[in-house]
């Protein structure tokens, strides 16, 4: 698996994936054209895959190939740093969003991928208390 797309492909249609972890089949497809999954769904990825016997898609993996996308590594200065950007560029709203509210629960580093679905889990936490 190097890319999204096999990742995506796992599953036997996008809208499978979707039933799986509980969103629309056009936001799976919309992962698929653009080549990378929000990391916020990321923990149900695995956990489907799990269910359906998919052993090697883990969050390390889903990071490693996010990482990647960004070209590459060197032009990051470090994974670390490509996993941030990465995350950046997916997750995390502009100044004035939506979300904005919740600005004080956002990191702007992690150190593995652990860490993002740590933080990714407290966010859902810090929802469902609201």
């Amino acid at each position: 698996m190097q890319n999204v797309a096999d990742i995506l492909d796992l599953w036997p249609t996008d809208a499978d994936l979707g039933r799986d972890i509980g969103v629309s089949y056009p936001a799976v497809a919309a992962w698929k054209r653009r080549g990378s999954i929000p990391p916020a769904y990321w923990r149900d990825i695995v956990a489907a895959a799990r269910r359906r016997g998919l052993v090697d898609v883990t969050t390390d993996r889903l990071a490693l190939i996010h990482a990647a996308r960004l070209h590459d590594i060197g032009k990051a200065g470090s994974v670390h740093q490509a996993l941030v950007a990465a995350a950046d560029t997916d997750a995390v709203p502009s100044a004035g969003g939506h979300f904005s509210r919740f600005a004080h629960l956002r990191r702007s580093r992690f150190a593995t991928a652990d860490e993002i679905v740590d933080h990714i889990q407290a966010l859902r936490d810090e929802w469902d208390r609201r």
